[in-house]
């Protein structure tokens, strides 16, 4: 566990950084890690948690999904196996991949957090780098940001 946010890689300190100043996470880190222990893992067995993937682009491309009822049938599968959280992301980041805009990025996780959050009462992750989609998605409920 870092003993204080400027032990995290560059990059991710820097995000960090962004969303504090926004309000968007805890300041110190043993606030924020106690938060993700205490709301997402049960110490008594392993999280397991399940991957929604909305990249086209992707390294398994059999994975992506690109409409919104796909995506809840395989939310909806994945929770009755067993997940307890469910990580969505809109950007591929298989060696080669292009980036896409912040605004496509937001454009393919909106509608899809937006049930999400709605539909379901575990904690939803969001795979990106980009504070303003962080921002976007965390006013949607989403409950984890997984700088990847």
């Amino acid at each position: 566990m870092a003993s204080s946010w400027g032990s995290l890689h560059p990059l991710s300190w820097g995000f960090f950084c962004l969303l504090v100043r926004e309000g968007l996470v805890f300041s110190h880190p043993e606030d924020y890690m106690a938060f993700l222990f205490a709301n997402l893992a049960d110490t008594d067995k392993s999280t397991i948690m399940g991957i929604i993937n909305l990249s086209p682009d992707s390294f398994y491309s059999r994975s992506s999904m690109s409409s919104v009822s796909d995506v809840m049938r395989a939310a909806e599968k994945m929770i009755h196996e067993g997940a307890d959280i469910l990580d969505v992301g809109a950007e591929s980041t298989r060696p080669g991949s292009r980036g896409i805009t912040v605004e496509l990025e937001i454009e393919r996780l909106l509608p899809v957090i937006t049930k999400l959050t709605r539909e379901f009462k575990l904690p939803i992750s969001v795979d990106t780098y980009k504070p303003e989609v962080a921002s976007v998605v965390l006013q949607e409920g989403v409950a984890v940001i997984n700088d990847i």
